[in-house]
C-alpha cells in the first residue's frame, strides 16, 4: 500500500501563499480556514490547486453558522473532503452534510479531547452516533495525558473500520500515534511543510513522515 498517498499537509489559510508553486512536492493538503481572512474566490482557488484537499473550520470569531456556511462553499467549490467539528449547533452540522453530499465531498466530524478523555466505549458510542448522523469518516484527537489515554484512542482501530477512522493522540510526546494511525488503516494523515508554520504540536514534516513509514511498514 502507497501511505504517502494519504499524508496532507496541513496549513492555515493564511500561509498558502507559501505553498505555492510546491505542488509536485505537496499534492495533498488540509485548509484550515480558521487561520485568517478568506474570500470565496480563495476557496475555489486553493481546492483547484491541490490533487485532493479537506477543508476544515475551527471555532473562533464567527458562528457555527458561518463556518458551516464557508464549508458547504468549499464542497461545492470542489473540496474532496470537509471536516466540521462535532461542538458546532446540529444547524450547522446538517448545513455542512447537506453540502457535502449534494457535491460529492467526503463528510469528516471531528471532536478534540483536551480535558477529559474519552473510555473506549465513550468514544465507540460517539462514533456511532456520528455515522448514524451521516459522517462517512469519524475523526478522534486526544490529548493524551498517560500511555493508557494514547492506547485507548489508538484501539478503536480493533474496533472500527479503520478506511472510516482518524483517531491519534496529539502533542509531541505521542506524535508516532500519527504513524502507527496511517499504518493502521487511517485515511488522513496530516503533517507539516518546511515553508509554512505547524497547525498543530505533533505533526512530523511531510518528507521525514514519508521516511519513517517507509521504515515502519
Amino acid at each position: 500500500m502507497d501511505y504517502s498517498s494519504k499524508i496532507f499537509v496541513s496549513c492555515f489559510i493564511e500561509d498558502f501563499g507559501g505553498l505555492e508553486g510546491a505542488k509536485k512536492r505537496y499534492p495533498r493538503a488540509e485548509i484550515r480556514l480558521d487561520g485568517g481572512d478568506f474570500e470565496e474566490e480563495d476557496l475555489k482557488r486553493i481546492s483547484d490547486y491541490f490533487e485532493t484537499s479537506v477543508f476544515a473550520y475551527r471555532g473562533g470569531a464567527e458562528s457555527s453558522l458561518e463556518r458551516a456556511e464557508a464549508l458547504a462553499k468549499a464542497a461545492e467549490f470542489g473540496a474532496d473532503y470537509i471536516d466540521a467539528d462535532v461542538s458546532e449547533n446540529l444547524e450547522a452540522l446538517e448545513i455542512a452534510k447537506k453540502a457535502a453530499k449534494e457535491y460529492g465531498a467526503k463528510f469528516i466530524v471531528s471532536s478534540h479531547f483536551f480535558d477529559k478523555i474519552p473510555s473506549k466505549f465513550e468514544y465507540l458510542e460517539m462514533a456511532e452516533e456520528a455515522f448514524d448522523f451521516g459522517a462517512d469518516i469519524v475523526k478522534f484527537v486526544a490529548a493524551a495525558r498517560n500511555a493508557r489515554e494514547a492506547a485507548e484512542v489508538m484501539s478503536l482501530y480493533g474496533e472500527l473500520d479503520a478506511s472510516k477512522l482518524i483517531a491519534f493522540a496529539s502533542g509531541e510526546r505521542w506524535k508516532i500515534s500519527r504513524a502507527f494511525s496511517l499504518i493502521a488503516g487511517a485515511p488522513i494523515a496530516y503533517a507539516t511543510a518546511r515553508e509554512i508554520r505547524a497547525t498543530a504540536s505533533g505533526q512530523f514534516d511531510y518528507f521525514e513522515f514519508k521516511e519513517l513509514i517507509k521504515a515502519l511498514k
